[in-house]
């Protein structure tokens, strides 16, 4: 069973905490570490780090409200990927927050893109962990984007309605595109 403790830039394990954080996501998807450090002081702001023991295996940023959770970043430390422990921490937000959908999103599968192989693999492993494609898409920052979700009756407008609540966006942002297929 995984311990969970809240990310400080006090925490003895923070620059792990960065290495992971720069290894598991390019640059164009990283929100700056001091601005998440600055959300997770937010009551509906969860950033928490996953340790085996003393060890850390991973961590997760997730926003919060009365009907979702909204995961914005979930990494395990690449040295001990595929043991398990990604599925221990989603397990850990569906038993902590039993009543809400989970919506996160993945890198699209892009045939064209670089890490492909990757791509379809994180798809993978949240379908194994109940949460499915939604065939919904969406571009940011010029990277094609699925919405996954729990819920297996998933609605767009039940995801912008949330989306809203928790950043205030509106759909014709400068950055977010109207949600389409991926492009070929």
């Amino acid at each position: 069973m995984l311990a969970a403790k809240n990310i400080s830039c006090f925490n003895e394990t923070y620059k792990e905490i960065k290495r992971i954080y720069k290894e598991a996501f390019p640059k164009v998807e990283r929100i700056p570490m001091f601005i998440l450090g600055i959300l997770n002081l937010k009551s509906n702001v969860y950033g928490l780090a996953f340790f085996d023991k003393r060890s850390l295996v991973g961590f997760s940023y997730f926003l919060v409200n009365d009907e979702t959770v909204f995961i914005l970043y979930l990494a395990i430390n690449d040295k001990i990927r595929s043991r398990g422990y990604g599925t221990e921490i989603i397990n850990y937000i569906k038993n902590h927050f039993r009543d809400r959908e989970i919506f996160l999103d993945a890198e699209a599968p892009d045939e064209n893109s670089d890490n492909i192989e990757q791509r379809k693999k994180r798809i993978e492993f949240y379908r194994k962990n109940q949460i499915y494609e939604t065939n919904n898409f969406y571009e940011f920052g010029g990277v094609q984007y699925e919405i996954l979700c729990t819920n297996p009756n998933f609605k767009e407008e039940d995801w912008m309605k949330n989306l809203k609540r928790f950043f205030s966006i509106k759909r014709n942002q400068k950055n977010c595109k109207k949600l389409s297929a991926p492009t070929e």
